[in-house]
């Protein structure tokens, strides 16, 4: 008979001590969940809490009324809260629901998810609360960030597209229809190609390519694209891969500027420089250009040679310094040579002067030429002094006709 209840007592105590365990779990778990339990008696109006609920609402005191709970959730979800506790109770309307509280522990703000189903037969609430305010946060963050890159893009003077790799678009940015006179939308899931100039269709094929070959960015790429009006714009884009979340290469993201009145600027500026240059080499005067501060020849006409009586191949490039200067050969005209700093070129450079002056230049062959000059300095746009230019004329024969 005492070996039963022996056994019986054993066996009671490794049941106590197997519901401790169990509760001391159920405890550690709702603390690393961040989840807590609640029981509602609607009969006594007192509120049961696990002690994981009371450390997420803030409540010091083990004895809680409703009244008590009902003062933590900011005054804004009150009436919802109300609403939801009562369709659940009224109606069986399933109890879930997100809200704000201020805990009273340490005034912070807190968001909460609570889940909660009614026992009829015992007119008690029960129900589980979580502090998903971290994951709020990081929701909130991701959503600044994701609206940021999107603001980004949609206000962009660039347009920001996204191709598969074949070459379809998935994404294209609004300001598509800006530059193109076409809606993305429409032209979402169609081929890149079908936009592009026939004839840049292989160099943007072979760009594609590169950056799914190399997995790396890309740049400077131009081509012609199609405008609703029937013209063609000429676009030049810098381009990445895209990656899903196990880095491998799933498309491709590019950046496309529009750089037609560049490119018309560019060919205005070609044919200025041209004419300008046919001005220059057609001219009777001869010109040359020095860079600053090195007095670097940078550009001689023919003719300047000719009165020089030398080739581009031994005179172009070559530095006006002093040394150089003694080749020169420059008298003045009552026959006493020029100083260096009193050359036209070096005084526009070093100096900042425009000045003209009438000089003798002995060529190679020991033949002088009476030449006129006026030299003037070029100024960047910094106000700085970038070069100088002299232009000369051979007035020998002029001068000799009026001895």
């Amino acid at each position: 008979m005492l070996n039963k209840e022996e056994t019986h007592v054993d066996e009671y105590k490794r049941v106590e001590k197997a519901l401790r365990e169990s509760e001391r779990d159920l405890i550690r778990a709702q603390s690393i969940a961040n989840i807590g339990s609640w029981r509602f008696d609607l009969n006594s109006g007192m509120v049961i809490t696990s002690d994981q609920t009371r450390k997420i609402y803030g409540i010091l005191e083990n004895d809680v009324t409703i009244r008590r709970v009902q003062t933590i959730p900011l005054p804004e979800y009150r009436e919802l809260l109300d609403a939801e506790l009562k369709n659940l109770i009224e109606s069986g309307h399933p109890y879930n629901i997100e809200f704000k509280i201020r805990r009273p522990s340490d005034n912070a703000i807190r968001y909460i998810h609570s889940i909660a189903e009614y026992d009829s037969e015992q007119n008690i609430v029960f129900g589980i609360l979580h502090d998903i305010t971290e994951q709020k946060l990081a929701e909130q963050q991701r959503w600044e960030s994701e609206n940021r890159f999107r603001s980004f893009v949609e206000n962009a003077n660039d347009i920001v597209y996204a191709i598969t790799p074949d070459g379809v678009f998935s994404y294209i940015s609004p300001n598509w229809l800006d530059y193109l006179g076409q809606s993305p939308e429409n032209a979402i899931g169609t081929r890149f190609d079908l936009y592009v100039h026939p004839d840049d269709i292989s160099l943007c094929h072979e760009f594609l390519e590169r950056v799914l070959d190399t997995g790396k960015k890309q740049s400077g790429v131009e081509y012609r694209v199609r405008h609703s009006d029937g013209t063609w714009r000429w676009h030049i884009s810098n381009g990445a891969p895209l990656r899903d979340n196990s880095g491998a290469i799933t498309g491709y993201i590019g950046i496309a500027r529009d750089v037609t009145d560049q490119k018309k600027m560019e060919e205005a500026l070609r044919e200025n420089e041209a004419m300008l240059q046919a001005a220059l080499e057609n001219s009777h005067m001869g010109v040359a250009i020095a860079s600053a501060p090195d007095i670097k020849l940078r550009y001689i006409n023919d003719t300047a040679l000719r009165i020089r009586g030398k080739s581009k191949m031994n005179i172009a490039g070559e530095l006006y310094n002093q040394e150089y200067f003694k080749n020169w050969q420059i008298y003045h005209t009552d026959g006493h040579p020029f100083e260096y700093d009193e050359v036209p070129l070096v005084r526009a450079i070093v100096h900042g002067e425009t000045c003209s002056k009438e000089f003798i230049i002995k060529r190679d062959s020991g033949e002088d030429r009476i030449v006129w000059a006026n030299a003037a300095p070029i100024y960047g746009n910094n106000g700085k002094i970038v070069a100088g230019i002299v232009v000369f004329l051979d007035v020998t024969e002029t001068r000799r006709l009026n001895e």
